[in-house]
């Protein structure tokens, strides 16, 4: 699973024009300016829920560490099942 995660992260990298990552790199390392960044993972956000299963705040893109998170931390967040439900508000 977590090669076809990072198929979908690399290709909405490249589509961002930013060089392809391994489950060893960071997030930096995609060399993407904070626009391609905020793409990237809004489309991860799409395919596999990311910003829910995150548990992040009302405001998610503050609170990621761009600088020091791995693309493995985020294919593990969007391995992740998801724990609300349709009810949830």
């Amino acid at each position: 699973m977590d090669e076809e995660i990072l198929e979908t992260f690399n290709k909405a990298i490249r589509n961002e024009h930013g060089n392809r990552v391994t489950l060893d790199s960071l997030l930096i390392d995609a060399d993407l300016d904070s626009f391609g960044i905020t793409m990237v993972l809004l489309e991860m956000d799409d395919n596999y829920e990311y910003f829910q299963k995150g548990s992040f705040g009302e405001d998610p893109f503050a609170e990621i560490p761009y600088y020091t998170i791995s693309i493995k931390e985020i294919i593990d967040i969007c391995k992740l099942e998801t724990t609300t439900t349709e009810n949830q508000q």
